[in-house]
């Protein structure tokens, strides 16, 4: 499959710092398939909720928008199944253990993403984005909390 690249110049230190892939969505070029929650976010509301993306803002149509800050779905439990439901997704699974670790699983149009954290909405988000075939950059210490509970 040909890929189109498109670099996106950091305008602070003139050199390219991402590049946009033929689907439109941004990946760091210093680490493989890399991106902040707010970048994961900007794509799925992009992608699952069908919403334009602008600066500070989600261009939602028929001439509304929302605030980038008030949709929030890797913190907020109520946007994360807002996510989920816009997916539709065929199979939805979450299991917490004693620890306060969840499991979630998710599976869309036959690809399945798989997400371990300790917490829910970002489990969510993130397992919904691997079966939609982003990685999400795991939170360092997410990852500290779940090493120390094992």
């Amino acid at each position: 499959m040909f890929w189109m690249c498109q670099y996106v110049v950091d305008s602070k230190v003139q050199r390219p710092r991402r590049w946009r892939g033929h689907r439109g969505g941004f990946r760091d070029t210093y680490g493989r398939d890399a991106m902040t929650n707010e970048h994961l976010t900007a794509i799925l509301a992009e992608r699952v909720m069908k919403w334009g993306v602008g600066p500070d803002r989600f261009l939602m149509g028929n001439r509304g928008w929302m605030p980038r800050w008030r949709f929030q779905p890797t913190e907020d439990l109520h946007d994360a199944f807002r996510l989920l439901e816009k997916a539709d997704p065929q199979q939805f699974t979450m299991v917490g253990d004693e620890k306060g670790i969840y499991f979630v699983r998710v599976q869309v149009r036959g690809a399945v993403g798989e997400a371990r954290d300790t917490c829910k909405p970002r489990a969510i988000t993130f397992a919904l984005a691997r079966a939609l075939g982003f990685e999400p950059s795991p939170d360092t210490s997410t990852q500290k909390t779940l090493a120390n509970r094992r």
